[in-house]
């Protein structure tokens, strides 16, 4: 047993089927589900990108959760670090220059809107190489690792993490004996790993399941 959804996408005119918004089997599932590649026609901004999500929820994703009191949960949703990576975050073939505060933005956007809404579940980030090297400055693609975008994800993924008290706690506390910065260093280790290994599971059951497309399909 557990939680089911469908990850319908978001939907770009011709290219893209418009999906989420036609489904018919959303009271039967416990998530609405979608692939959320939606647009951002603006300077990239973190408050012009926080804007139009205000409007894509309000016209088209809270109705739809209103209509069957279901929580919203982002099934995929990723930015590249790339010039202009905002504005068509579906294109992962958008060739452009390296733009590491682009995909901080973007991401910083994402959070901060969506995490004052109690309807949302959550979010599936792409992307997470299974490649412990890929990733670092001058790398265009979606991944986070080695980028400035790592520490806000990271931040973002574990907060109240320290306050869920059991094992995950005692990680990031330390002992008597081995001194605070050690503490904190393991427990931020440890909250990497944990963001790691969630991720590369949640990328290995798109991958089986093909539950629905990368943006490289």
């Amino acid at each position: 047993s557990g939680k089911l959804t469908y990850s319908a996408n978001w939907g770009h005119g011709s290219e893209y089927t418009n999906e989420f918004e036609h489904i018919g089997f959303w009271s039967s599932l416990d998530y609405i589900g979608i692939a959320a590649y939606f647009e951002f026609h603006n300077n990239g901004s973190v408050e012009a990108i926080k804007d139009v999500w205000r409007t894509i929820d309000e016209d088209q994703i809270l109705s739809l959760q209103s209509q069957y009191g279901k929580p919203i949960l982002f099934t995929e949703i990723g930015y590249r670090s790339v010039e202009g990576g905002h504005v068509r975050p579906w294109d992962w073939a958008h060739w452009a220059g390296y733009d590491a505060q682009q995909q901080v933005n973007s991401l910083q956007a994402l959070f901060e809107y969506w995490d004052a809404r109690n309807y949302f579940a959550g979010i599936h980030l792409w992307d997470w190489s299974s490649d412990p090297h890929y990733g670092g400055e001058g790398n265009t693609d979606y991944t986070v690792r080695y980028k400035p975008a790592e520490g806000l994800v990271r931040d973002w993924f574990t907060r109240g993490h320290h306050d869920s008290g059991g094992d995950n706690n005692d990680n990031g506390q330390g002992d008597n004996n081995g001194g605070n910065n050690d503490g904190e260093q393991n427990g931020n280790n440890n909250d990497l790993k944990q963001m790691e290994i969630g991720v590369q599971q949640h990328l290995l059951l798109m991958r089986q399941r093909q539950i629905c497309p990368s943006p490289s399909q």
